[in-house]
């Protein structure tokens, strides 16, 4: 585990990170490399295969308008301290820690509670993938005519920095993609009158503190959900994030998937096909 001191522009943050989390190999052996008081600059992003989900929430702890300020691709980072970590005896007391007030007394016990949070986890993961799966293949296969050159003065004409024709060109086609995949997720909205309300997402809120907290209890985290749900981004962020849920979860309903059984190396490969690639 590093201390690490993360330094950006307008940014500096404390934090504890356990070198075995980190997702990228390459990024692994970087950190590894390192001694007390050393410098350089870390790519976070690639570090965890571009999840920036599991970056903001349980690694930096920080709102996702902070990390839209931070360059998380070159932040600098300084070694404080390094602790190794020990085996833990098989005892009552590490599975109170572990899994707070749950009244776990037996090895077989703490075996069937991680079986149950690694179900939760691989679901996640498996339905992560069904959504990408489901997200291509409706912008692949839904016919859509846009006004292409009407389009591009627009992109030229919207963006805050100037922007050549090259560049618009270049970016031209992801952007149609996004919009299409708009129009497509507004329409389920629509047609199935798809809603969340003030009370889904101060759910949604907590279930992200109680995952990136652990063991804290509700009422502490109530607090910092208030804080949260004051900050108008982060709110729209939220909607926007619940509503995509939504949506997929209607869309695997109407889905038929075909099931097999395999290990968790294919498993990886196949919810992580690009680890190595920035999208």
């Amino acid at each position: 585990v590093l201390q690490l001191e993360l330094k950006a522009e307008n940014f500096e943050k404390n934090i504890h990170l356990l070198v075995s989390k980190i997702k990228n190999e390459d990024s692994r052996k970087q950190l590894m490399a390192l001694k007390k008081n050393n410098t350089t600059t870390f790519d976070f992003i690639a570090a965890f295969n571009n999840d920036t989900e599991e970056l903001i929430h349980n690694i930096l702890n920080i709102g996702h308008e902070e990390f839209e300020k931070i360059n998380a691709v070159h932040l600098q980072i300084t070694v404080k301290t390094i602790y190794r970590l020990k085996k833990a005896e098989l005892n009552e007391e590490l599975f109170e820690k572990v899994f707070p007030a749950r009244n776990i007394n037996t090895i077989e016990a703490f075996k069937a509670e991680l079986k149950k949070e690694l179900e939760i986890i691989y679901a996640k993961e498996a339905a992560k993938k069904a959504n990408t799966d489901l997200h291509n293949y409706l912008v692949a296969n839904t016919p859509m005519e846009f006004p292409k050159d009407f389009l591009k003065k627009w992109m030229q004409s919207v963006s805050k920095n100037p922007v050549s024709a090259e560049e618009i060109e270049k970016s031209f086609d992801s952007f149609v993609e996004d919009l299409k995949w708009t129009l497509i997720k507004n329409k389920i909205i629509v047609e199935n009158k798809l809603q969340i309300t003030q009370e889904d997402m101060k759910n949604k809120v907590m279930e992200y503190l109680r995952e990136a907290y652990k063991g804290m209890e509700d009422a502490m985290l109530e607090g910092i959900a208030q804080r949260i749900m004051s900050n108008e981004k982060e709110t729209e962020y939220m909607a926007e994030q619940l509503i995509s849920e939504r949506v997929f979860d209607y869309l695997r309903k109407q889905t038929t998937f075909n099931s097999k059984e395999v290990s968790l190396e294919e498993f990886d490969k196949i919810v992580n096909p690009h680890p190595h690639h920035h999208h």
